[in-house]
C-alpha cells in the first residue's frame, strides 16, 4: 500500500484526527468499496462544517463504541440529529480501570479481553453495521485505536484484507 492511497482515505477535521474511509484497500477481488464504512475518534469537537464534510462523504449512520460515562463527559454532536442515525453500542459497558490482578495489561491482553469478553458488543455492532439502510456508516471510540481497531480488523478480515 502507498503511502499516498493511505493518505487519501485519511478525512481532514478541524475537530477529530483519526477519522478514516475503509475504502480503497485491497482485497482478493478488486479493493473495498470507498464511502461505505469509516472510522474516527471521538466526535465531540467537531465543527459544523465537520459534520457537513461527513454528512457530505455519505456518512448518515453513527455508532459510538464509548462507554456511558466516557459519552456524558463528551457528549456526541450526532447523538441528536435528525439527518444521522445514532447508536450507543460500547464494547465496554463500564469504563475499564486498565488494572488486572495487580498490573496493567499490555495491549495484546486487552484485544484478548475485548475478543473474549465483549462478543455480545461486537455482534451488535457488526450487526448494526451490516443492517444500515442507506448510506456510510461510521464508528468510533476515544482515540479511534483500540476499540475502533478491533472492529476494523474483524470487518477487513471478513473482507479478506490482510
Amino acid at each position: 500500500m502507498t503511502h499516498s492511497s493511505v493518505f487519501s482515505r485519511h478525512i481532514m477535521l478541524e475537530g477529530a484526527y483519526n477519522v478514516r474511509d475503509l475504502g480503497g484497500l485491497s482485497t482478493s477481488y478488486g479493493e473495498t468499496r470507498r464511502g461505505v464504512i469509516f472510522r474516527a475518534d471521538a466526535l465531540h469537537q467537531l465543527t459544523e462544517a465537520d459534520q457537513q464534510v461527513l454528512r457530505d462523504k455519505g456518512v448518515r449512520t453513527v455508532i459510538d463504541l464509548r462507554h456511558s460515562t466516557e459519552i456524558d463527559a463528551q457528549p456526541n454532536v450526532f447523538a441528536n440529529d435528525e439527518t444521522i442515525r445514532y447508536f450507543k453500542i460500547p464494547i465496554f459497558r463500564a469504563a475499564v480501570s486498565g488494572h488486572s490482578e495487580g498490573h496493567t495489561p499490555d495491549l495484546p491482553a486487552i484485544y484478548r479481553y475485548i475478543i473474549d469478553e465483549c462478543r455480545i458488543s461486537i455482534n451488535e455492532v457488526l450487526t448494526t453495521i451490516a443492517d444500515a439502510k442507506t448510506g456510510g456508516v461510521l464508528f468510533h471510540c476515544t482515540a479511534g485505536k483500540d476499540r475502533t481497531g478491533i472492529i476494523t480488523a474483524l470487518l477487513l478480515d471478513m473482507v479478506g484484507v490482510d
